[in-house]
């Protein structure tokens, strides 16, 4: 064959190679988000479940907070609030109508969690439980708020953007509403860290903090092997950083030891699970919360300098107990109190169904004692 017939044979072989890679990554990229897609936007979200819907009316019966929480005597309000950068966070608020507010505590959910399911329980259940008001909102990303399906590429920017929900928005709304309250943040796994993020930065914030099971620092028995995690961060977190397809351990296994619950939580749930997200954490943000953001708060912990309540239970296998305890020993302020039940899993210190009735009862009475004290 001549040579131009030869060029001619490859160029045409190579754009046909060209094609075919094309053509399996986008069958590669739909895959990875099959399960995300119809959630990427919070308007899509909010579609699949409408901001009137109170989802905390959904559980399991026999879980206590859930009991607790059906109580008429707890008004709900729930709205938006705007960013700077034009984004729309949604919130809530809950307070009895025929008490005098003491304390506000503001909730911070965990990944991929949204504020009207399980954080409502907690929030209607505190509220029944004493003198007290709380406030609660969806992190960017999450629930019905608006921003990239739970896609966190700084940890940084995604604090801040936080702080602007409390400082700018929810503070002046508790002044208004509640002017002599003081003002606590409860913060749950992620949540755990986004508030000990803030505080450690500004410790006049808010008056104390109640850390449930937070997340400081991504437990290394979930990391895959090695040669696995040099792939990670050669070659998938520079090609591939918003795709869901992290290579950690499933931890949808890890959140409950009763099946029941999980199984309701994750897939019976009505309404609730067409806000969660279930699916492999986006490559970026896996990257991000077990490297950068993860070592920064490690490296903060003898600078945190708040009244803090840390609850830790010994079965957690999401988030790292050892860490909390090391919060614990470690932080500057003096007062500082931790429970930390042996064997009980991450999700099950508040909602672990009707075998947690007790642990769940014995833990919010801790809650609201230790709020009373400082209010």
């Amino acid at each position: 064959m001549e040579p131009e017939g030869l060029a001619i044979v490859a160029a045409c072989a190579g754009a046909a190679c060209a094609l075919l890679l094309a053509w399996l990554f986008g069958q590669l990229r739909a895959r990875a988000f099959a399960r995300i897609a119809e959630r990427d936007t919070g308007e899509k979200r909010r579609r699949l479940a409408p901001p009137r819907l109170d989802l905390s009316m959904e559980y399991l019966d026999g879980d206590l907070l859930h009991e607790i929480s059906l109580s008429e005597d707890v008004a709900n309000q729930r709205g938006f609030l705007t960013l700077a950068n034009g984004e729309n966070i949604f919130y809530q608020t809950w307070s009895r109508q025929s008490a005098a507010v003491r304390a506000v505590v503001i909730f911070i959910h965990g990944f991929g969690d949204h504020c009207d399911f399980l954080v409502a329980h907690k929030a209607k259940a505190l509220c029944n439980s004493g003198p007290f008001a709380a406030v609660a909102f969806d992190l960017p990303g999450h629930g019905r708020s608006d921003g990239l399906y739970v896609s966190i590429p700084n940890w940084h920017t995604f604090v801040d953007a936080v702080r602007e929900v409390v400082t700018e928005h929810l503070k002046p709304l508790i002044g208004r509403q509640w002017p002599q309250a003081r003002v606590f943040g409860l913060g749950e796994s992620l949540g755990g860290g986004v508030l000990f993020s803030m505080l450690v930065r500004d410790r006049e914030l808010l008056h104390g903090a109640i850390m449930v099971c937070p997340m400081l620092f991504v437990c290394r028995d979930l990391f895959p092997p090695a040669i696995v995690m040099q792939f990670f961060k050669r070659v998938m977190v520079p090609c591939v950083p918003a795709w869901p397809v992290s290579p950690n351990k499933d931890i949808k296994e890890m959140l409950f030891h009763d099946q029941r619950v999980k199984r309701y939580v994750l897939e019976d749930s009505k309404h609730h699970k067409q806000l969660a997200y279930t699916s492999k954490p986006r490559v970026g943000t896996a990257y991000e919360l077990a490297f950068p953001a993860g070592e920064w708060m490690q490296g903060k912990i003898p600078a945190f300098d708040v009244p803090a309540l840390i609850i830790h239970g010994g079965g957690d296998t999401v988030t790292d107990h050892r860490v909390s305890q090391e919060l614990f020993e470690k932080m500057k302020h003096p007062d500082k109190e931790m429970l930390h039940p042996d064997g009980v899993w991450h999700l099950d210190l508040f909602h672990g169904g009707p075998t947690q009735r007790e642990g769940a009862r014995e833990r919010l009475a801790a809650v609201a004692s230790w709020l009373l004290k400082r209010s």
